[in-house]
């Protein structure tokens, strides 16, 4: 009786572990996965679920560990990606999907690591970028592409960081900009273009930062503006230009502060405005400011970039329009105005920035009119 029992109990055990077993449910009851243990490992085929009843992923384990093809899907029940497994580990080629169904990358692995030729895409379907792996890591020629299938950027890989000659594009297919890199650091003569093909600006870099002589240019060829680079800063002498190849503008900087004598010119040649800079980049001393016929505008003083002084105002043809005192940034003290004759036409005292005390007022002659309390 009892060797019978035994027996029966060996055919119940038998039996049990040919049959798959559910591991594990979501909350509304949905089954997790579905597959076969044997000494508590999973075996055979096993099939995992989302939580709306839809196959998340299928395959094989062999003492607990993934082998052979699997299968991954989204949600939607559409493919997502397909490769095969030994031992564990990601081997051949796989191919990943978007949930439309289109591609979304393909290419090898070896022993779980990216090897070979990768090519990815957009979700419409058109390429993205193609490039190498070696031991899960950038190597060789890579392309990039827009969404439209042109041609974004070409460049080499080394040890997973960019080097050489890189080339970017326009979506037109002309040159955007080209240089060399090093260890993703931008080196050497950069060069970056219009979309007309023209040359925009050139210089170089020294490990990631602009140094030495720049150039940049109108869209027409022209010359607009020209200086050294310093510490990723503009430094020493630059000069700027008009589109006609006048001279605009012409000072030093110093580490990013422009500093010194600054001189700006019209397009016909006529200085605009001149004066100084202090160590802090602040206008300070007297400054001039013309009109483009080459008529004194305005001249007055600057302490620490703030009007700072006396100050006078002037019309094109050389009549005063007004005059007084400036306190860093504020209208203070006496101050005239005139009419367009160049006659006195009013005069008064400001005090932190407001009118205040006797007010005199004048004709059109400059014969006293009148006073008033302010």
């Amino acid at each position: 009786m009892m060797k019978h029992l035994i027996s029966i109990l060996i055919v119940g055990l038998i039996s049990l572990q040919g049959i798959s077993q559910k591991d594990g449910q979501y909350a509304n009851g949905q089954t997790k996965a579905l597959g076969k243990y044997k000494k508590g490992v999973r075996v055979k085929e096993w099939i995992f679920y989302y939580e709306n009843g839809q196959i998340s992923s299928q395959g094989l384990y062999v003492k607990g560990v993934q082998q052979g093809e699997w299968k991954y899907f989204h949600e939607n029940g559409k493919l997502h990606e397909v490769g095969n497994y030994e031992d564990g580990s990601q081997v051949g080629k796989w191919v990943g999907y978007f949930s439309n169904g289109n591609k979304d990358y393909e290419g090898e692995y070896e022993f779980g690591l990216q090897s070979g030729i990768w090519k990815y895409y957009y979700e419409s379907g058109i390429l993205m970028e193609e490039g190498s792996w070696a031991s899960d890591i950038q190597t060789g020629i890579w392309k990039y592409y827009t969404e439209t299938g042109s041609l974004e950027e070409i460049g080499s890989w080394t040890n997973g960081k960019a080097s050489g000659e890189w080339k970017y594009f326009y979506e037109n297919g002309e040159i955007e900009h080209s240089g060399t890199w090093d260890g993703d650091k931008q080196i050497g003569h950069w060069i970056y273009y219009y979309k007309n093909g023209t040359i925009e600006q050139e210089g170089d870099f020294e490990d990631d930062v602009q140094t030495g002589k720049w150039t940049y240019y109108y869209e027409n060829g022209q010359v607009s503006e020209v200086g050294h680079w310093l510490q990723d800063e503009n430094h020493g002498e630059w000069m700027y230009y008009h589109q006609n190849g006048k001279l605009l503008k012409i000072g030093h900087w110093n580490l990013g502060k422009a500093t010194g004598k600054w001189t700006h010119y019209y397009s016909n040649g006529n200085v605009e405005k001149e004066g100084e800079f202090d160590e802090k980049g602040d206008q300070i001393g007297v400054w001039n400011y013309y009109y483009e016929s080459g008529q004194l505008k305005e001249t007055g003083s600057w302490l620490d970039g703030k009007n700072h002084g006396y100050w006078k105002y002037f019309s094109e043809d050389g009549t005063p329009i007004d005059e007084g005192y400036w306190v860093n940034g504020v209208q203070e003290g006496h101050w005239k105005y005139y009419h367009p004759n160049g006659k006195l036409k009013e005069e008064g005292e400001w005090k932190n920035n407001v009118v205040t005390g006797t007010w005199k007022y004048y004709d059109i002659n400059g014969k006293y009119k009148n006073k008033i309390e302010r």
